[in-house]
């Protein structure tokens, strides 16, 4: 940048009002070069009122909200995480006492071909 492009510049901004007094006395001019970044977060933050906090705050608990209730109506993964949950439990049962396993298997068994026993006789008659 040369010296007639500098010079412009510094003429719109002080046309823009950069580097000029506040409009009012509770907007300050803010350039950047007094304060920095951080600064300037902080100094908003202590003149924020306790308004925009509990906005802040019930955005949080209504989104934790939308979660608890997504998850709640979310069916498939509710039955599919039930399911595992059973399954862990019989495999647990199972490894504890093989014998319950062993009466249930033969139970199923006995109850299926019972079934279909009952089934050939009807068959023929």
């Amino acid at each position: 940048m040369d010296a007639s492009e500098a010079n412009e510049v510094r003429r719109t901004d002080e046309e823009a009002g950069v580097g000029a007094a506040p409009v009012a006395a509770d907007r300050p001019v803010v350039d950047g070069t007094s304060v920095s970044p951080d600064e300037l977060r902080a100094e908003v933050q202590q003149g924020q009122g306790p308004e925009p906090r509990r906005v802040e705050e019930l955005r949080a608990d209504v989104a934790d909200t939308v979660q608890e209730l997504s998850a709640r109506l979310d069916v498939p993964s509710r039955v599919k995480q039930q399911a595992s949950a059973n399954l862990q439990a019989t495999r647990e049962v199972a490894r504890e006492n093989p014998g319950v396993l062993a009466a249930a298997a033969a139970s199923v068994a006995l109850v299926v071909i019972l079934l279909w026993r009952r089934s050939r006789r009807s068959g023929r008659a």
